[in-house]
C-alpha cells in the first residue's frame, strides 16, 4: 500500500458517518486510526457519553484517553491559523468559525459530561454494569472484583480442597481420577490442565448442563473423541493382535521364511514370536504395533517382506501393509481412548475444583475477571432482565468502538453484539441519528488465544455487522490498512 493509499484508508476509517471494520498489520497506525475516530466522531457532534470504546488493557485505555484529551487540550488554546489547519488535516476540509469554535469547547465538554468519555477496558465496562445492575443479574449490591494475585490464591485454595476430597475418596471416582493424573502427569501439568479448565469453565459447563449430571456427561466423552461405541481398552488390545491377515498357518508360513533371510528378518522374526507369546493383552498389542507400525505409521512392507521372502510366499507384502493399515487404525482409537481417560479424570477433578472456587468466592462476595465477561454476557442474554438493561444502555450509547478486536473471545463478541443489536434496527435507530460499529484488529497478531480469543471470529463478526448495517441502508467500510 502506498504511502497516498495508507493515508486515504486511514481518513475512511475514521469517518463518523459509516460503520467500519479495520484489518491492520502492526505499524499502520491502529491506535492513531482509533483516536481519530473517536475526536471526529466528537467534532461531527456525538455526546461524548454517547461513546464506548473497548480496549484489553489498562494501559491502552490510558494511552488512547491521554492521546484524545492531549489532543483536545491543544484545540483549546491553538491560535486560530493552526487550529484551521490541525481540523483540515483530521477532517480533510476547512473549517469554518462554527467548526472552529465548537473545537475549542470539546476539551472542556468531554470534561464536563456526566459519566465521562468512556475509554475502557472490557472487564472495567462490564464491572461498572453490574454494579449498576446487581439485583437483574443475581448478584449482591457490593461485589469485589477480585485482582490477578487474589483470584491465584483462591483457585490454589480449592485445588487444595479438592484434591482432600480425592484422597478422602481414594477408591472412588474422585479418587481414581486422581491417581490417574498423577500416573500419566506431572504436579505442574496437572495444575495447567485443571486451570484451563476454571478459565474456560463457561465452555465446560456448556458441555456438561445438557447431559444433567457429571457422570452422564462423562458417560458420553469417549464417544465424541472417537472412541468405537462399546469399545473398551481391553477389547481395543484384544482387537491390535487379533490379525485377519497373519492367522495361525499364515505364520507358520511366514516364520521360517524370514528365519531364513537376512539379520533384520530374523529379528523381525523374533518380534512375531514375542508378540504371539505374551499374554498380558497390553503387552501383547504394544508388541503387535511395534511390529507393523513406525512412528505412528505403517512400516514400509517391502523393507520388511524381501524380495526372497515374496516370491517364496506370494502376496506377503500386501498382507503385511494391510495388516499395518489395520493396526494403525486400531493405535488411533487407543489413542482417542488415552485422550478420553485423561479428560474424564480432568474433568472430574476439575469440576470439584470450580465448586470450591465458586464457593470461595460466594463466600467472599467476589468475583474474578472471568465472572465479570461471563455474569455481563448472561444478564443482557436474560429474557427478563434484557430489555430493561438494553433499554438504560441504549439511552446512552450511539456509537462502540473496539480495539484489539482479533484477541475478542466468543462471550466477549456476545456482549459487543448485544450492545449494538438495535443500532441498525427498529426504534434503535433513534430517528436517524448516526450509530456506528468499529472494529480494528489484526488476526495475525491475536495473543489471548488461552482465554478462549478466536482470531477468526473478528472477520465472522465483521460479516454480521456488515450484513445488518446495508441492511439498514446504512454505510460500513470494511477497510485494510497495512505497511509494505
Amino acid at each position: 500500500m502506498t504511502a497516498p493509499d495508507h493515508r486515504s484508508a486511514q481518513h475512511r476509517a475514521t469517518d463518523p458517518v459509516g460503520s467500519a471494520w479495520v484489518s491492520a498489520n502492526a505499524g499502520s497506525g491502529k491506535t492513531y486510526v482509533l483516536t481519530r475516530r473517536v475526536i471526529r466522531l466528537l467534532l461531527s457532534g456525538c455526546d461524548p457519553g454517547r461513546i464506548l470504546c473497548l480496549t484489553f488493557t489498562k494501559a491502552a485505555a490510558a494511552e488512547m484517553a491521554n492521546r484524545v484529551f492531549k489532543l483536545l487540550g491543544e484545540w483549546a488554546v491553538m491560535p486560530g491559523d493552526a487550529l484551521a489547519a490541525a481540523l483540515e488535516d483530521v477532517e480533510g476540509e476547512k473549517p469554518g468559525p462554527e467548526r472552529l469554535a465548537a473545537a475549542r469547547r470539546l476539551f472542556a465538554r468531554a470534561l464536563e459530561t456526566p459519566g465521562g468519555l468512556k475509554i475502557q477496558t472490557i472487564h472495567g465496562f462490564c464491572e461498572a454494569l453490574l454494579q449498576r445492575f446487581p439485583v437483574e443479574a443475581d448478584l449482591p449490591g457490593r461485589f469485589e472484583v477480585l485482582d490477578d494475585r487474589r483470584s491465584v490464591a483462591l483457585r490454589a485454595e480449592a485445588r487444595a480442597a479438592a484434591i482432600r476430597d480425592a484422597a478422602a475418596d481414594a477408591e472412588g471416582p474422585l479418587g481414581r481420577a486422581l491417581a490417574l493424573l498423577l500416573a500419566r502427569t506431572t504436579d505442574g501439568a496437572m495444575d495447567g490442565v485443571v486451570d484451563g479448565f476454571l478459565r474456560r469453565r463457561e465452555t465446560y459447563l456448556a458441555y456438561v448442563t445438557p447431559y444433567g449430571t457429571l457422570d452422564a456427561a462423562l458417560g458420553a466423552l469417549p464417544g465424541r473423541l472417537g472412541v468405537p461405541a462399546g469399545m473398551t481398552r481391553e477389547d481395543l488390545y484384544a482387537d491390535c493382535a487379533a490379525s485377519p491377515h497373519f492367522d495361525s498357518a499364515a505364520l507358520a508360513d511366514l516364520l521360517p521364511a524370514l528365519d531364513c533371510a537376512s539379520a533384520s528378518m530374523v529379528s523381525l522374526a523374533a518380534d512375531f514370536r514375542e508378540a504371539l507369546a505374551e499374554s498380558h493383552s497390553g503387552r501383547k498389542a504394544a508388541a503387535w504395533r511395534k511390529l507393523f507400525l513406525t512412528k505412528d505409521a505403517p512400516r514400509s512392507s517391502s523393507k520388511v517382506v524381501t524380495n526372497a521372502v515374496e516370491d517364496r510366499l506370494p502376496g506377503t507384502r500386501d498382507r503385511f501393509l494391510a495388516e499395518a493399515l489395520r493396526v494403525l487404525e486400531v493405535e488411533r482409537a487407543l489413542a482417542a481412548c488415552d485422550t478420553a481417560e485423561m479428560t474424564s479424570a480432568a474433568m472430574r477433578i476439575a469440576d470439584r475444583v470450580i465448586g470450591h472456587y465458586q464457593a470461595l468466592k460466594r463466600s467472599a462476595g467476589a468475583l474474578d475477571f472471568d465472572d465479570l465477561i461471563q455474569r455481563t454476557a448472561a444478564l443482557l442474554a436474560r429474557s427478563d432482565a434484557a430489555s430493561w438493561v438494553q433499554y438504560k444502555l441504549d439511552e446512552g450509547l450511539d456509537h462502540v468502538l473496539v480495539d484489539e478486536a482479533q484477541d475478542t473471545s466468543p462471550l466477549q463478541w456476545r456482549i459487543v453484539k448485544a450492545l449494538t443489536g438495535d443500532f441498525f434496527a427498529g426504534q434503535g435507530a433513534r430517528g436517524g441519528a448516526v450509530r456506528t460499529v468499529f472494529a480494528v484488529g489484526d488476526e495475525k497478531q491475536s495473543i489471548y488465544s488461552f482465554q478462549d480469543a478466536d482470531p477468526r471470529l473478528f472477520a465472522e463478526s465483521g460479516k454480521e455487522f456488515a450484513g445488518s448495517a446495508t441492511g439498514a441502508g446504512a454505510a460500513f467500510h470494511p477497510i485494510t490498512l497495512n505497511i509494505s
